[in-house]
């Protein structure tokens, strides 16, 4: 049993970037709000990501579903000489790919993310997609032909769930204002040394502009939540879709299978697009376009009191 050096490096870069998606979904699952408040904590996630998204508790739908397909694709990229390791690996990296797309534009459009911040969403994008496209045309990784046709189709089908879900997040977050800015509010609280404790909605002895709180309510009582239900049925159909095409590719005889390893150039012409699409959205908003500059207007003489501590 041995490794390639191809093998290893796509091995170390999976599991360098998937150890820093682990490391900050696990911060807020896990760690207390006044510790991960420059990592953007559980109430933002949940209030602002997580009603882009239409999700409630996307903090923890997020970090559970992101430390759950991480930790599965750091383990298959180190296990050499298994077919059904390199085909986990590249279904873990078709869930990834279109992931970091959908998690930088919705961390853009909501300005959740200070000044270019989603621009590691870009970099974390091409790392997943360029080792997918990797890992099915280097023979040394050991995926057979005959899986490729469904690692094309799983990543399209991937894209497809992210732009429904993206589109959710452009509708939206104008829709937002004020929900996006009580939560920054918040966090401006916790960085100036106020305490939040765990479970709480809010920094101790915090307080701001209740026509900020006010129609922050509002907002999330007009937005329209996708029912838990309707997530699990349709996370099961596609899963359901991607098992019933490994069966199929399993099927077939590997001395019969054609090489179909071209097909990834379909995903490339796919990431490109996205890639550039990405690029542009991150450095327009940085620049106060898609509807940021709108997003942070009439704040200007907003103020806040929080209860400061010495420590956590």
């Amino acid at each position: 049993m041995s490794f390639s050096g191809s093998a290893i490096a796509s091995a170390v870069l999976v599991t360098v970037f998937g150890a820093l998606i682990i490391l900050a979904d696990s911060m807020w699952l896990v760690v207390p709000h006044s510790v991960t408040a420059k990592l953007k904590d559980g109430y933002m996630m949940r209030t602002c990501y997580g009603a882009q998204c239409g999700m409630r508790y996307m903090d923890k739908f997020d970090g559970s579903f992101a430390l759950t397909v991480a930790v599965t694709a750091i383990v298959a990229v180190w296990i050499p000489n298994s077919v059904a390791a390199a085909v986990v690996a590249e279904c873990a990296l078709c869930i990834f790919h279109p992931w970091m797309v959908f998690v930088g534009m919705a961390m853009a459009l909501g300005g959740l993310l200070p000044g270019l911040g989603p621009m590691l969403f870009v970099v974390m994008n091409t790392v997943f997609g360029a080792n997918l496209v990797w890992r099915v045309l280097d023979p040394s990784i050991g995926l057979p032909d005959k899986f490729v046709p469904v690692v094309v189709g799983w990543h399209i089908l991937c894209m497809l769930v992210m732009l429904v879900y993206l589109l959710k997040v452009v509708r939206h977050t104008p829709k937002m204002k004020y929900t996006i800015k009580l939560a920054k509010l918040k966090e401006e609280a916790v960085l100036g040394g106020a305490t939040w404790i765990r479970g709480k909605d809010e920094p101790e002895g915090f307080s701001c502009d209740q026509t900020i709180v006010k129609k922050a309510a509002e907002e999330e009582a007009t937005l329209n939540w996708v029912p838990y239900w309707r997530t699990a049925l349709g996370m099961l159909a596609c899963f359901g879709i991607l098992a019933a095409g490994l069966a199929g590719a399993a099927s077939v005889d590997d001395s019969s299978a054609p090489s179909l390893g071209y097909l990834i150039y379909i995903n490339v012409g796919i990431m490109a697009i996205t890639w550039v699409s990405l690029l542009v959205v991150v450095i327009k908003c940085n620049n106060g376009g898609c509807g940021r500059k709108e997003l942070e207007e009439g704040f200007e003489a907003v103020t806040i009191t929080a209860t400061k501590t010495d420590s956590f």
